[in-house]
């Protein structure tokens, strides 16, 4: 029982919390990078345009940069999703949402709760890696 608890404990953190944080908080801080030079400029009237601050411009430019590999894990996301998931009618959501990786942590949470044998996440799993392996060595 301690050893099933010590691996619960194990997926939740590694794969559940720390990856659900980073991805919101990636979100958060880009999003206010990119709106706090706009509200700078929302304060003056619209004939008048004084030049904008070069640190709030690379600010801009910092929230636009981190927004950049986010989407680019959504469309990872949603590429491994299509050729993984079989309940593509009900999980859809999770993609934009970032959290389709999530998911699939807790199924294997539940599978190691039940006791039940991993062997068809470790199957995906593996396929997962090999796919990454494949797309590195190819070049």
């Amino acid at each position: 029982m301690a050893q099933k608890l010590y691996q619960i404990a194990l997926v939740a953190m590694f794969y559940v919390i720390l990856p659900t944080y980073d991805a919101y908080s990636d979100l958060v801080f880009g999003i206010r990078a990119i709106i706090i030079p706009f509200e700078f400029l929302q304060d003056h009237d619209d004939d008048y345009r004084p030049q904008e601050d070069p640190i709030k411009q690379r600010l801009r430019n910092f929230g636009i940069a981190l927004l950049v590999p986010v989407c680019v894990d959504t469309c990872l996301q949603a590429i491994s999703f299509w050729s993984i998931e079989k309940n593509k009618k009900l999980t859809w959501p999770l993609i934009p949402l970032q959290a389709w990786h999530q998911y699939r942590a807790v199924k294997v949470i539940i599978h190691i709760w039940k006791g039940k044998t991993l062997a068809s996440h470790q199957q995906c799993l593996h396929l997962q890696i090999s796919c990454i392996i494949s797309i590195g060595t190819s070049t």
